[in-house]
């Protein structure tokens, strides 16, 4: 994603880019805000207050790609979501040095809370490793039951004894 501008001149167009993040180039000490202020509180209960939150986002976003690479295969789609989304992630708190902003880019109301959650992150990736959604593991058992989830609900063969026109009905209380 960049923006470019155009210049037009006689002979000549002279395009200016704007340079494209990577992510594995950074270093996380230059998210360390010291002339940001730091919140008083959060708003949550039992929720600390991150000083750097922007350090932080960087910090857990290289040791999420770090694993998703050294985890997951290459031609995984769900290691190119993962790796995609982070690089996104890491991309917006680097463009976005006031908090404010950054917690309306991401679309939360809490940057602490989204840091959370964000480095829980790391331990799907485990749980993506041990359940290796890349590899096809459709046996007959499993066809037959996507060819039974096809049909609609009012067609299974547990409505043939209704009377026809009839429709199922809920039972209750």
């Amino acid at each position: 994603m960049f923006i470019s501008r155009r210049w037009f001149s006689e002979s000549t167009e002279v395009v200016q880019q704007k340079p494209v993040f990577n992510a594995d180039a950074i270093n996380p000490e230059d998210y360390r805000d010291l002339d940001q202020k730091v919140k008083f509180k959060t708003g949550y209960a039992l929720m600390e207050v991150e000083p750097f939150p922007r350090f932080k986002i960087m910090e857990i976003g290289l040791a999420l790609l770090r694993k998703i690479r050294q985890e997951l295969p290459e031609t995984a789609y769900c290691r190119m979501f993962l790796e995609e989304r982070v690089k996104y992630i890491m991309e917006i708190t680097h463009e976005t040095p006031n908090i404010q902003l950054l917690e309306k880019k991401l679309g939360i109301d809490c940057i602490e809370l989204f840091i959370e959650t964000f480095a829980e992150e790391y331990y799907g990736i485990d749980d993506l490793k041990h359940a290796k959604p890349w590899i096809d593991t459709n046996t007959p058992e499993d066809i037959a039951m996507y060819e039974m989830l096809k049909v609609p609900y009012d067609q299974h063969m547990r409505f043939e004894s209704l009377p026809s026109g009839q429709k199922p009905q809920l039972l209750r209380k």
